[in-house]
């Protein structure tokens, strides 16, 4: 039955309403004997739920504990004010018929409660542009065997009690939501706010969900939240806050907790650390969309016997103090994004649990993690299959175990199977340290791998400290009868002053190379090193094996040496580009060297069969360059900025003699001194062999012209001929 007016009043007995509004007594309704009544909305039902179209403007409901208001399903709706009057008593008990979803738009509050637990939520699209309030005033209870659900857009309070049994599931919506033992008494009106004591009544409960619209919710002092046995406890608004000065520990359990974020209007940034401490465990935790800011939390440590999973878009998860998340996973549902930041310190850890059968499978496919902190400590597993994970540590970042995978995964369909390709990790930090036991992995079969960037920088004279002992993953696995997928890509920029030293090189390249069976496996789509001090060696019989390859140094020289190798060849040639810039002043700085028997080789392998018209079969392209910081010539061809090609193989022979590749020399002009003096290149040798070109070496020397005018006079350092 659905009953509504413009106003109604339910009371006790008959009689005569106030001023344009409808009584009617709790006998009078109970004569109806509706297993579902609902007071203030009439309901039409839809494929996606039952729409609540509220047309009571004020309900008010003013009965006593001698007349309590029962059916199986009660609801009240209203659009402007829901009262339930001091000592105003309902309960909702007896079997009714699993609803769907209660849709409600606009502002309006609604209270619904059933005799069994049914499976529906009140659902809100949009909460208008007027707001509705819901106030439960002093004694009066509301009640239900099953489930409680309360729902309100305007400033709403609770004096009352709310009541459900054992097995049942309660669900509120309000603008302030306070728990706690120690709210001052000022701050109680106009909030829905819980003592301990009835906290403690929930632990019974199946499932709690509280939302907290306008603002985080209130811990005011130690709070326990939930069970072990609790099957599903949901927090949702802004974020949570504790209040005061005093040390204290809020606890949230349940077997699987939902964290949910409000709009970014309503999120406020976390204050500093304060003096709460807050645990949130269960078998599965699950941050959902929007921003959960966790403010004035000294700590913060979220544990899940399972997942820790992303599952929303634009997740964030953030608190100004030290924040630890233990899980056997961290992971992301498909195309979901979220971030957990903290101010201070961040440890991730529960990798040692991984291996479960509900770790074993991808969460999801092309989802986004990110992690910030000032010092992040990891030995998680971190999992975004085919996504992306971003890791910024702004003093230091530690992967001491554990595993952060982008990696591409197996997809298994009815009659076929796919394989998704690697995605994508950024680690970012001054300090960097991968130990021993720690993989990153950007990996596929069948697919092409992915991308590993890796940024270093502390802009100190000596660097960054940069530590790679762990594995790295690129390789891209071909099936049988398959093409090749391309190989990952690995891009590092550092001021690390070591990284560029033979020995840390060398390693660092070992690891890149991954070889197996004789044949790379790991980064061999590209390499980008860009190193902003210091010089880069590659010596005795290190290995660069790798499409395409780039070393740039902002000031230091490069020296390739020894019996090493950088190899860019493939079915069709790759490129290699040596880059050198000359710090101002230092006059053996910004050279590129090769020397002894290194090689750099970009030759196309595939046969002239498959080769036919296009680059397939082509030889690569090896360009060296060199350069002084503030653009002026260098004074000799072998001093700063220059080449010296004083051994060594360049090939880039194709699959046959008209194929052939390029091999391009670009350094600066040289200064001239005295009148006849005559400009030259800074090319110091070249008694290096060069294979597979298909037109001679090219060499191109530049001058960079710095001037504020340009004019018919000759160069000078005011003005540039046009000439």
């Amino acid at each position: 039955a659905d009953i509504a007016t413009r106003r109604l009043e339910i009371t006790s007995s008959p009689g005569v309403g106030a001023a344009g509004a409808v009584r009617l007594s709790v006998s009078q309704l109970g004569r109806l004997q509706a297993r579902s009544l609902s007071l203030g909305a009439v309901r039409e039902d839809g494929s996606d739920g039952t729409a609540l179209d509220v047309r009571t403007a004020d309900l008010r409901l003013a009965n006593d504990a001698s007349q309590v208001l029962t059916a199986p399903e009660l609801i009240l709706s209203a659009s402007s004010s829901l009262r339930l009057e001091a000592g105003a008593s309902l309960r909702a008990e007896g079997t009714v018929s699993d609803r769907e979803d209660l849709r409600v738009s606009g502002g309006s509050a609604v209270l619904r409660a059933t005799g069994s637990n049914v499976d529906g939520s009140i659902v809100r699209s949009g909460t208008g542009e007027t707001s509705a309030t819901l106030d439960i005033g002093r004694d009066a209870r509301v009640a239900a065997a099953g489930a409680l659900q309360l729902d309100a857009t305007g400033r709403s309070g609770l004096a009352g009690t709310l009541a459900v049994d054992s097995g049942g599931r309660l669900e509120l919506a309000v603008p302030t939501i306070g728990l706690g033992d120690a709210l001052p008494a000022a701050l109680a009106p106009g909030m829905f706010s819980f003592t301990n004591a009835a906290i403690g009544q929930w632990s019974a409960l199946d499932a709690v969900s509280l939302t907290s619209r306008d603002s985080a919710m209130g811990i005011f002092g130690p709070v326990n939240v939930g069970s072990a046995t609790m099957r599903q406890l949901s927090l949702a608004g802004p974020g949570l806050a504790w209040n005061g000065d005093a040390a204290g520990l809020a606890q949230f359990q349940a077997r699987v907790v939902t964290l949910e974020g409000g709009a970014p209007s309503t999120t406020a940034t976390p204050e500093g650390p304060g003096s709460g401490s807050l645990r949130v465990q269960a078998d599965r935790i699950d941050l959902a969309g929007g921003s959960f800011s966790l403010q004035k939390f000294a700590d913060v440590r979220l544990s899940a016997a399972g997942d820790l999973r992303v599952t929303g878009a634009n997740g964030v998860l953030s608190t100004a103090g030290t924040m630890s998340l233990d899980a056997a996973r961290i992971t992301v549902a498909s195309n979901a994004q979220g971030s957990f930041k903290a101010g201070t310190a961040m440890a991730l850890s529960g990798a040692d649990r991984s291996g479960t059968p509900e770790s074993t499978k991808p969460a999801g496919f092309g989802g986004r993690l990110a992690f910030e902190a000032d010092t992040i400590r990891s030995q998680a597993l971190i999992q975004a299959t085919s996504g992306s994970v971003e890791m910024t540590a702004s003093s230091g970042l530690f992967l001491d175990g554990g595993e952060v995978s982008a990696a591409g995964a197996r997809v298994a369909f009815a009659d076929a199977t796919a394989y998704s390709p690697g995605g994508s990790i950024s680690l970012n930090s001054p300090q960097m340290v991968l130990a021993a036991g720690a993989v990153v992995d950007v990996s596929a079969t069948d697919a092409d791998a992915g991308t590993l960037s890796m940024t270093a920088l502390r802009g100190t004279p000596d660097g960054a400290l940069l530590q790679v002992a762990g594995t790295l993953r690129g390789g891209a696995a071909s099936v049988e009868g398959q093409p090749r997928p391309a190989g990952g890509r690995f891009n590092l920029d550092t001021d690390s002053a070591q990284a560029g030293t033979a020995e840390a090189f060398g390693a660092l390249n070992v690891k890149l190379n991954a070889e197996a069976n004789g044949r790379a496996t790991g980064f061999t789509g590209s390499r980008d090193f860009r190193l902003r001090q210091g010089d880069v060696a590659l010596a005795g019989h290190s290995s660069i094996v790798s499409e395409e390859v780039r070393i740039a140094t902002d000031a230091g020289s490069i020296t390739v040496s020894g019996s090493s190798r950088i190899d860019a060849s493939g079915d069709k040639g790759g490129s290699i580009e040596l880059s050198a810039r000359a710090a101002v002043g230092q006059a053996d700085s910004g050279q590129v060297r090769l020397r002894d028997d290194a090689q750099l080789l970009a030759l196309g392998r595939a046969p002239v069969s498959v080769s036919g018209g296009g680059s397939m079969g082509r030889g690569g392209r090896v360009l060296i360059q060199t350069s002084i910081a503030d653009g002026s010539a260098p004074a000799a061809v072998d001093g700063a900025a220059s080449i010296a090609l004083a051994g060594g193989l360049v090939d880039v022979s194709g699959s046959q003699a008209d194929r052939g590749g390029a091999v391009t020399l670009r350094a600066p002009r040289t200064e001239g001194v005295g009148p006849a003096a005559t400009a030259d290149v800074a090319v110091a040798s070249l008694q290096m062999t060069v294979r597979g070109t298909s037109q001679p070496v090219v060499i191109e020397g530049y001058k960079v012209y710095q001037a504020s005018t340009i004019s018919a006079a000759a160069d000078s350092a005011e003005a540039v001929s046009a000439d």
